[in-house]
């Protein structure tokens, strides 16, 4: 019997799959409503510094993987550029912020022997975790590529009423970024994919509405997520939602744009359901 709560997801689509039979397993009703759209972007229309990148990465001392979804952009670049046997075969340490990172470099082939990733004990899944354990890894003059996403300029233009302007202190993977040049490590980046907004319908945006219940949980795993979500519906009153974060700034994004009920949890599926069961 399912249990009285209505589980939405937020994530990627490609990423949701494993949590939503996760979920219906545990005896959840859950959807995946995605708040961030992904595309890739072709290495031929992406410029020329940025295709050159793909000639020349046995040049660079690490990669640094921000996502599942750099991963899975960045070999499908790597076939459309012939360079995935070049890359096999001189393959640099390559750090994951989490294990689904992880597991994705492990699927295409690289070796865990070369993957540098928190423990699956860590507090968090995070650039802070990763830096922990890969500090000491590179030199001073030595390089590195970060592997990453680009956000739309609409998506980042788009402001949120109930959240308060803050600090420019950088964080996620600029904040890694930071920490590398500040130990005098050469960064370099490449974007394998874009991330955007999604298009709703008025009765898509509706049907959100009726979800803000005593018996409705979102689940948020990126603070970009909250952007979209309130740029979307920028008067809803969100007091009476409630929702799972799986990290601490992502439920402060929450917490300032005024939802009623918000609670913390490692971004892993078993301790999401944890969390779940808090709401019984």
């Amino acid at each position: 019997m399912l249990l009285p709560l209505n589980i939405i997801l937020t994530r990627p689509t490609h990423e949701s799959l494993n949590w939503l039979e996760g979920l219906e397993r545990a005896g959840y009703s859950a959807v995946n409503w995605p708040l961030i759209e992904i595309t890739p972007i072709n290495p031929a229309e992406s410029g020329k510094d940025n295709a050159q990148v793909f000639n020349k990465l046995d040049t660079f001392d690490a990669m640094v993987f921000v996502s599942s979804a750099a991963v899975e952009h960045f070999f499908h670049a790597l076939i459309q550029t012939q360079g995935l046997k070049k890359f096999q075969a001189q393959c640099s340490k390559c750090w994951a912020t989490g294990p689904g990172t992880a597991q994705a470099l492990l699927k295409h082939g690289v070796p865990e022997s070369q993957i540098v990733s928190p423990p699956a004990n860590a507090a968090q899944f995070d650039s802070p975790q990763l830096w922990k354990i890969s500090k000491h890894l590179l030199k001073p003059g030595e390089r590195v590529l970060f592997v990453r996403g680009l956000d739309q300029p609409t998506t980042r233009a788009a402001s949120l009423q109930h959240v308060p302007a803050t600090d420019k202190a950088p964080t996620g993977s600029q904040w890694l970024m930071s920490q590398l040049h500040q130990s005098g490590v050469l960064v370099s980046e490449i974007a394998v994919y874009k991330r955007s907004a999604p298009r709703w319908s008025e009765e898509q945006k509706l049907k959100i509405q009726q979800t803000l219940n005593a018996q409705s949980i979102w689940i948020f795993s990126s603070s970009l997520s909250l952007e979209h979500l309130g740029s979307l519906l920028p008067h809803q009153d969100w007091s009476k939602g409630r929702s799972i974060a799986t990290h601490d700034r992502i439920a402060q994004t929450a917490v300032a744009m005024g939802w009623g009920v918000v609670k913390a949890s490692r971004p892993t599926l078993s301790d999401v359901l944890t969390s779940l069961k808090s709401f019984n």
